[in-house]
């Protein structure tokens, strides 16, 4: 039998690998309470990436998938932008963010280079846990409204250097609140669950994220097989439904049109092959969900609405717009002050903006495009894990108008486009010599040549 320059280059790809254990991917997502009480969620990223480089130059062969370099040159953008920073402030706020865009970087490269067999409903089945982490946590934010906790992180920072747990970036990292509450506030906006993020809105981002990864795992499982997989999809369901409660108290809009667009997004891809059933059910299924949102955020989401400062979000936006022409190269390296006193850093209200601000238009358009050609390359993909990520990664670049990802979503985001472009590619390139091939739903794209070290895979 012959044998063709494709399959040669595939069993060279084998004969060098060995594959990339699964665990910083489960520590990351998997341990979300551990790094929250450690005080250490907002920066576990960076090390766990430095393990992950460590794990993937000692196997080589790394593998990216085409149109990575518009990344890459987002990320060589946003290095160069740090020509702008003007402050030491300014400065650590900025290389914090670098790291974590980096780590997420490397997380992806990660998670697309893993081999073995059904590795999305791995990957899928992790990021489920970490969404269990994330009701759990809006949960205590209601029960534990104004409740704050002081993490051994802090205790070790006063102890080396009491100043450092005073500055604002530090002390929000190891000083973990359950909820977003100002008592004193004088519009009187109720308490919004945020655990364990920061900020309700990071809350939402996250939840609209990871719900579609749930149901897309919960479809991978055997209900009418082994008993295991109808206990894990009967707790998954209910937990669904007890997690409105949280997502209603958060009172967060851009969650509602995020899981809007997916659920209509995969309703149309569903009526497109004449699956009407599967469309009844998703926008039953959304229909159901608004309405308990409606009904359990009430009054609560109306006084929101009336003191949200809509005009000063908009204000914002414009002055975002007029200050790319005064530095429209490398932008202002971070967030600049608005012209209001009183209201947030302009840059601020949503990643397009930050990244507009903070590294100019080349960047932003670098970082949406690179998620819109994980969507276009993986927009045939037809199993569950597949047609969902392929999704998120257009929800994805919705929600970057109205919320930062930094630093929760965007290593969701980066792990999404990771699975959603696997699928893009043959199979036989992510899995090791001694394993069978994983189940597959859609048809897959020949594979460019495996090459010592950094290579390339071919599109669909």
């Amino acid at each position: 039998m012959s044998t063709t320059s494709e399959d040669r280059a595939v069993a060279t790809m084998r004969a060098g690998a060995t594959s990339l254990p699964v665990w910083p991917v489960a520590a990351y997502f998997g341990l979300t309470p551990l790094w929250w009480a450690l005080g250490l969620l907002d920066m576990v990223l960076m090390p766990l990436a430095v393990a992950m480089g460590a794990l993937l130059a000692a196997r080589g062969n790394v593998r990216v998938p085409r149109g990575f370099a518009l990344w890459l040159l987002f990320l060589v953008w946003m290095g160069c932008s740090i020509v702008m920073v003007d402050t030491p402030n300014h400065m650590v706020a900025f290389l914090y963010r670098a790291g974590i865009y980096v780590g997420a970087t490397v997380l992806f490269l990660y998670v697309y280079n893993l081999s073995g067999q059904n590795v999305g409903r791995r990957v899928a089945g992790i990021l489920t846990i970490h969404w269990l982490s994330v009701v759990a946590g809006g949960l205590a934010g209601i029960a534990l409204l104004g409740s704050v906790v002081r993490t051994p992180t802090f205790y070790v920072l006063q102890a080396v250097s009491p100043g450092l747990v005073n500055v604002d970036f530090i002390n929000h990292m190891v000083v973990r609140r359950f909820a977003q509450y100002n008592p004193d506030s004088y519009l009187g906006v109720a308490g919004r669950p945020s655990a364990p993020f920061l900020y309700a809105n990071n809350w939402g981002n996250v939840y609209s994220l990871l719900l579609p990864v749930v149901i897309a795992y919960m479809l991978t499982l055997n209900r009418r097989g082994e008993r295991r997989d109808r206990v894990v999809f009967w707790t998954l369901a209910v937990t669904i439904a007890i997690s409105v409660v949280p997502a209603s108290f958060t009172m967060n809009r851009g969650m509602l049109i995020g899981l809007g667009l997916a659920a209509l997004y995969v309703s149309v891809r569903m009526a497109m092959r004449g699956n009407l059933l599967a469309v009844v059910v998703i926008l039953g299924a959304a229909a159901i969900g608004g309405l308990a949102f409606q009904h359990l955020a009430g009054d609560r989401l109306e006084t929101r609405l009336e003191g949200s400062g809509t005009e000063t979000r908009g204000s914002l936006y414009q002055q975002s717009l007029d200050a790319v022409p005064e530095s429209p190269i490398f932008g202002y390296g971070v967030p600049i002050a608005s012209d209001n006193p009183d209201a947030p850093p302009v840059g601020t209200q949503g990643q397009f903006w930050m990244v507009l601000v903070s590294h100019g238009p080349v960047a932003i358009a670098a970082f949406i495009s690179f998620f819109l050609l994980a969507w276009f390359r993986s927009r045939r993909l037809w199993d569950p894990v597949g047609l969902v990520t392929s999704t998120l990664c257009l929800v994805a670049c919705v929600e970057l108008g109205f919320y930062g990802v930094v630093p929760y979503g965007l290593p969701i985001m980066m792990t999404i486009a990771a699975l959603a472009l696997r699928g893009c590619t043959r199979p036989a390139i992510h899995r090791a010599p001694e394993e069978d091939p994983p189940e597959r739903f859609g048809p897959a794209a020949p594979a460019l040549p495996a090459v010592n070290g950094l290579s390339s895979d071919g599109a669909r």
